[in-house]
């Protein structure tokens, strides 16, 4: 009797020091994925930024220089223009929604990314009559940049133009609740944002 009590007390220590030894490597494993999604998160942002600044630098490089940044009162969201000198050729950047392949003129939570687009003479033209013509042209995939989901995208100007300051804010995860919700109706935690500067 005293040895069956005994290896029954035997038992229940033996599994009780087995669910707590499985219970600290679920722990560990839980934490290290979630490290792991982490970092793959991080490094992919960092690639996508290289990729902005890179794609950017290069058309300075060309010839192109900074010459305004195109916005109306009724649109949250800025454009940034670039040209030559000469005017011969335009480009834009700035947040596409991958959906409609059209800018996303409002703040809003949604598959936003980084595109850039070269105008026509024409295209020019139209935007330099009416701003808001530049929300309804169509962005091709070949020009995505950046495939980040992108909170805001605030370039803005200094010295004249020849200085351009570019604010980034990365979504490091994507939450289907949040979708077609204006940034300024909900809360995102400051943990789940990546903010970037890059100066030209």
């Amino acid at each position: 009797m005293n040895k069956k009590w005994l290896t029954l007390v035997e038992l229940i220590i033996s599994v009780t020091i087995s669910a707590v030894l499985f219970w600290f490597v679920f722990v560990f494993i839980t934490d290290s994925l979630e490290w792991l999604q982490d970092s793959n998160t991080r490094t992919r942002i960092m690639d996508n930024i290289f990729n902005t600044k890179n794609k950017i630098s290069r058309y300075i490089k060309s010839g192109y220089v900074w010459n305004e940044v195109i916005w109306t009162w009724w649109i949250s969201n800025k454009v940034l223009y670039l040209k030559t000198e000469d005017n011969s050729r335009w480009v834009i950047f700035w947040i596409v929604n991958s959906d409609s392949m059209k800018l996303q003129d409002y703040n809003i939570y949604w598959k936003n990314n980084i595109w850039f687009r070269d105008l026509s003479w024409k295209e020019v033209a139209d935007v330099y009559l009416d701003n808001s013509k530049v929300y309804s042209m169509i962005f091709h995939q070949d020009k995505i940049i950046d495939n980040s989901i992108i909170k805001s995208f605030e370039p803005e100007l200094y010295n004249s133009g020849s200085i351009i300051n570019l604010d980034i804010e990365y979504i490091k995860s994507y939450n289907d609740s949040y979708l077609w919700k204006d940034f300024s109706n909900i809360f995102i935690n400051k943990d789940l944002i990546y903010k970037t500067n890059l100066i030209f």
